[in-house]
């Protein structure tokens, strides 16, 4: 006994049909003997039939082949070309399907067939189909598809995607919206995307969505066009739009033949802001300040040469030189931005983590009497009034672009007017964006220089490197 090996039998109209004229499509097997070995530059009889309804069902149309099999042992026959035996291939009713085709083959090259593979025809091109003059609803390019009982009209024989429930109890939105901000302040890649899990995938292919909100209306939830997979998986909508109140934004989802209703928190824009009195350093500095909820914050870069009790903080234009580098009792050092003092009354200076640690060695202070460097505390107070670590720094950054990198993604809302003064690394490199000190040395707030980075960061660094200071009201 010999046996053939056929290719994409199960899924043959999707992947090797190719409609022909007159009505034909191809079939491909590979033929090798009962010992595994291919049967190489010979020629085989071949037996095609079409069975309707089963695999054991009627034969409406049976044709025989001779093809001659490659060095690779592979033969190709168009059906619907070979010579027939019985019924008349362009009468075939696809609609009235599930068809199957058997082959049958010889490898001496006769009527003596050995072997027999029966395989379901899954899905059936338009031109076959509207060939034999039956009215159809598809159009040129799509293929007839026998899904879940029933012929429908696909996109490369693919059935459309189903699934038998959504997890809308377990959607994790990963961002923050705000009031009358466009989504794309309150990310790095200006949407706001979310994960909704099913299970009971087909593997069926679909469209792109766009399914606007309710409740909060200015917000779409967009779904890549894709594919199901096999049983459990999980679908990424991308949210974008501005919000035009606060509440709950609702995205009514119903996909492959399942409903699921996904909210969204809209928060409010904080209001509880407004410009304050100005106050001054020891060395006669003005600043500008701002009531953020419930915190005063200066809302200009410090620029002091002194602590509040008029001892003087060295300055050095070598930031990699320190006499005394990672004692405790080291008095600290000062910088202007790249060592340019032109930079001074826009940006400040930059104020390595020995001058914030003098608070703790030597109670000496480096702001403004009844003032102190922000900790950890006051910034995450801060950073949480404002949205949260992903959204403020949106609201944080001087708007337009005259200090920050265009397009800068930037509302100022907060009146804190964040500046790009960089900071210095413990090699004395310097980096773009701003990096603000907390008391909590060794920490710095950094917000990066980019066209959309709106997201806050804390990061540990030793002593030596330098960063801006924004004071805060005790």
């Amino acid at each position: 006994m010999k046996k053939i090996y056929s290719f994409f039998i199960a899924t043959l109209f999707t992947s090797v049909l190719v409609a022909q004229s007159p009505q034909q499509f191809s079939y491909q097997a590979v033929i090798r003997s009962a010992t595994n070995e291919i049967i190489k530059n010979k020629s085989v009889g071949m037996k095609i039939s079409i069975l309707q309804g089963s695999e054991n069902g009627k034969a409406v149309y049976t044709e025989t082949h001779k093809p001659t099999a490659n060095e690779n042992g592979l033969v190709s026959v168009a059906i619907g070309g070979g010579v027939i035996v019985s019924g008349i291939f362009e009468s075939i009713e696809w609609s009235k399907g599930p068809y199957f085709i058997k082959s049958e083959t010889d490898t001496k090259g006769g009527t003596n067939y050995e072997l027999t593979i029966t395989s379901q025809l899954l899905s059936v091109p338009f031109a076959l189909y509207a060939g034999n003059g039956v009215s159809t609803e598809g159009a040129q390019g799509q293929v007839l598809t026998y899904c879940e009982g029933k012929s429908v009209w696909t996109k490369g024989g693919v059935c459309p995607a189903r699934v038998a429930s959504f997890d809308c109890q377990g959607v994790f939105v990963d961002g923050t919206l705000m009031s009358g901000l466009p989504v794309s302040y309150s990310k790095f890649d200006s949407l706001i995307p979310f994960k909704l899990n099913y299970s009971g995938g087909n593997q069926g292919s679909y469209d792109s969505q766009m399914i606007s909100s309710l409740g909060v209306k200015g917000l779409k939830a967009k779904l890549m066009a894709g594919k199901i997979t096999d049983g459990n998986g999980s679908l990424i909508f991308e949210i974008t739009g501005t919000p035009q109140t606060s509440g709950t934004a609702t995205f009514p989802i119903s996909l492959f033949g399942q409903s699921c209703s996904v909210s969204v928190k809209v928060k409010d824009l904080p209001t509880n802001i407004a410009a304050s009195s100005m106050i001054y350093d020891i060395d006669g500095n003005q600043y500008k300040t701002v009531k953020i909820g419930s915190q005063q914050w200066m809302a200009q870069n410090l620029k002091t040469t002194k602590y509040n009790d008029g001892t003087l903080i060295d300055y050095s234009t070598n930031p990699t030189f320190k006499p005394g580098w990672g004692t405790t009792d080291t008095i600290g050092y000062w910088y202007y931005i790249n060592d340019d003092a032109s930079k001074n009354n826009l940006y400040g200076k930059l104020y390595d983590g020995y001058v914030i640690n003098q608070k703790v060695i030597s109670n000496k202070n480096v702001c403004p009497s009844g003032w102190h460097v922000p900790t950890e505390s006051d910034w995450t107070t801060l950073i949480d009034y404002l949205g949260g670590a992903s959204y403020a720094g949106c609201l944080l950054k001087e708007s337009g672009t005259i200090s920050w990198s265009s397009p800068n993604i930037a509302t100022n809302t907060s009146l804190f007017t964040a500046l790009p003064g960089g900071w210095l690394n413990d090699r004395g490199s310097y980096y773009d964006g701003a990096g603000f000190w907390s008391a909590s040395v060794p920490s710095i707030i950094l917000i990066n220089n980019g066209s959309s980075i709106t997201s806050t960061y804390t990061y540990s660094f030793p002593k030596k490197v330098a960063a801006s200071v924004r004071c805060i009201k005790d």
